[in-house]
Parts: C-alpha cells; structure tokens; sequence
C-alpha cells in the first residue's frame, strides 16, 4: 500500500499542527513512495499525477484507484484523529449483552457503514438526492488538509463524545463503553453526513484533473 491509513491519526496529526511535509524524492512515482507516508501527501501525490500529462497510463489508472480509496479513507474521523488509542482500535464499546464487546474503530469502520442498509448504490443515491447545489460547492471547497480538519473536528464532537454513556467491563475485565442508541443517532447522522461529504468531494477532485 502507498500510504497510511493513519488509523491512529499520528501521520495526519503531524501534518496538521506541526512542520511535517516530507518531499516525494525527484522523479518517484507516488505509488512507489514511502509505505507509512500521510494520507493527505498521497492525495496531493496522486493529483498532481493525475494532472500531469506525460505520467504513464498505467501510473494514472493507479493513482485513480488510490484517490477513490483514501478520500473516502479520510473522511473517517477516526482516520484523522488520535486519543492515544491508535484510532480508537484500543477503546472497547459494547453493543447490547448479547453482543460480544468491538472497538471503536471497527464501530465506525464497519458497524455504522452496515447500519445504514446493504445496497451502496441505493445508499449514495438517497444521501446525493439530499445535497444541495449550494451545500455541494461549499463541500468541494478546500483542501485535503481542510477535509481532515474537518474530519478530526468530528471525532472529537462525535465519536469521542462519550458523556453520560456507561462505563462497562466484562467478565474478563475487560474495560470499554456502552454505547446507546443516542449515540448511534448521532453516529448515523455524522456517517451520512462524511459520506456526503466524500462523495462531492471525490467528484471535484475527478472533475478538476481528469479530461
């Protein structure tokens, strides 16, 4: 893979509040960077290979693939974000009793994704019908910069947003949140709403670099 996830949101953390923009060396391709480069450089990386028109084809088809997986990637607030707990892989969240105990980040990487129905293309069909011209060109605004921003503001309003929820361990000690249904309320109003957002803004970027 040519770029961290950032499941711990250590790389995009760096870039954000420190002086950390590492160069691509001269004359390397951007699939064939650094492993454990930020998301948000690879992006970028990927862009501007897009726009370049002496870029091989085959370069091209695969900096596609990589931009349609890690602008979505990036609009995962747990992408972008970190409470040392690699992303929320360390936070245990129970469910229901019934239910054997997750994390937090495969609670949004998967639970909430589910919740939402199992057909995608009925799903960005009813979530595109809801965005608005206006909402739309203020969304394809900014930078990837900006959309993690964005992201990481998320996770701290919501995802991390644990008040009145119930502390909980299992039998084996086990420590970790039971999340309620307020909360899943909130969890499928901000997953519609980053899915949304990735959406529109994949669009631009196509829209912008590829003719």
């Amino acid at each position: 893979r040519a770029a961290s996830l950032c499941l711990a949101g250590r790389n995009v953390l760096k870039k954000l509040h420190a002086d950390f923009d590492p160069k691509l060396p001269l004359g390397t391709l951007a699939s064939a960077g650094p492993a454990n480069d930020c998301v948000i450089d690879k992006i970028e990386q990927f862009i501007v290979e897009l726009r370049n028109p002496f870029i091989a084809r085959a370069e091209k088809i695969l900096a596609l693939k990589f931009l349609l997986h890690l602008i979505g990637d990036v609009h995962q607030p747990l992408h972008a974000a970190d409470n040392k707990d690699r992303g929320g892989n360390d936070v245990a969240v129970f469910l229901a009793d019934d239910l054997p105990p997750t994390n937090l980040h495969f609670y949004w990487d998967n639970h909430i994704v589910e919740r939402l129905g199992s057909d995608p293309w009925s799903i960005g069909a009813a979530l595109s019908r809801k965005i608005s011209a206006g909402t739309a060109d203020a969304w394809s605004k900014g930078t990837p910069i900006s959309w993690a921003k964005d992201s990481s503001r998320r996770a701290k309003t919501v995802v991390y947003n644990f008040a009145g929820l119930q502390e909980f361990a299992d039998d084996r000690g086990a420590k970790g949140v039971r999340l309620d249904d307020s909360y899943e309320n909130s969890a499928l109003i901000a997953a519609r709403q980053q899915l949304s957002k990735a959406g529109v803004r994949l669009a631009a970027v196509l829209n912008n670099t590829v003719r």
